[in-house]
């Protein structure tokens, strides 16, 4: 027997019997958790906040059928049946105090909602607005590193949301700490275009009576020249130059500035070729 011709077959045999290995897993990409990855541990007020939210959308059920028979009914609007919402605002809010999100999101969505009944109160208003700019924040900055993870909580939350939850908020907060809140945003945010929308928003509340200030035009126009000077190449800041240019140069028995246009027949005109003439400006487009 030639054992030499056997080795090849029994050397191949005791390869095919290795079992082959995996190629490692690719790696997840920065700020997303691997498939299989330890998840985060669950809030311990969420099961409170399911209970309440589950009674809650009862209650939204019940009222909805009662409104749409009143409806039907021809019942006036004035006697028509009023939202559920201010039996829930303390059982939303002591969820909100304890720094749950959902519920802090509640708390400022509920709005009108609430009526004369239950008017919101400051100091949750201020926790909720204070739990939803912990997730803006770490939205500007993990934006800023390309690691922002599309499924957290932060996704659902930049800063131009909380700009917008906080607008809704002033009556309740009051001028002092809404402002006070406005340059909270601004300082602490990372990213430009953030700290110009902050900017921004600011400007546009600081001209509305709920500020406070007797005469606001002056420190709204600084604003705008700031985000002109040092913000010009973000969407707040072209907006501003807008409302600067708009300020300065269109105003009521200001000089019309000159442009340059083509008439029907292609011939270029400017408007101040038409000097001392009696000029009406047709302005139409397709919007």
């Amino acid at each position: 027997m030639n054992t030499a011709a056997l080795k090849p077959v029994w050397m191949l045999s005791a390869l095919l019997l290795v079992p082959l290995q995996s190629p490692p897993a690719p790696s997840a990409p920065s700020g997303i958790a691997p498939a299989g990855a330890a998840q985060q541990p669950a809030d311990p007020l969420d099961a409170r906040y399911a209970e309440v939210q589950r009674d809650f959308n009862q209650a939204m059920a019940q009222w909805q059928k009662a409104l749409d028979e009143a409806r039907k009914a021809g019942v006036e609007r004035k006697d028509w049946p009023l939202p559920p919402h201010p039996q829930f605002w303390e059982r939303y809010a002591e969820l909100a105090r304890g720094g749950h999100l959902p519920a802090s999101i509640w708390c400022l969505s509920a709005g009108s909602n609430l009526g004369e009944k239950r008017a919101p109160d400051a100091s949750v208003i201020d926790l909720a607005l204070a739990r939803v700019w912990r997730e803006a924040l770490i939205h500007d900055q993990a934006q800023l590193a390309g690691t922002l993870d599309a499924n957290s909580a932060a996704a659902r939350y930049p800063v131009k949301e909380y700009l917008r939850l906080l607008r809704s908020q002033t009556m309740v907060l009051g001028g002092e700490r809404t402002l006070a809140l406005y340059e909270q945003c601004f300082e602490q945010s990372v990213q430009k275009p953030s700290k110009a929308l902050a900017l921004l928003s600011k400007a546009s509340f600081i001209g509305t009576q709920e500020s406070g200030f007797a005469d606001p035009m002056p420190v709204v126009m600084e604003i705008y020249r700031e985000l002109a000077e040092h913000y010009g190449d973000t969407e707040s800041g072209q907006r501003a130059k807008g409302r600067l240019f708009r300020h300065e140069r269109l105003q009521v028995g200001m000089q019309v500035p000159d442009y340059e246009s083509e008439d029907v027949e292609g011939v270029r005109f400017k408007l101040s070729d038409y000097s001392g003439k009696v000029i009406v400006l047709d302005f139409w487009g397709f919007w």
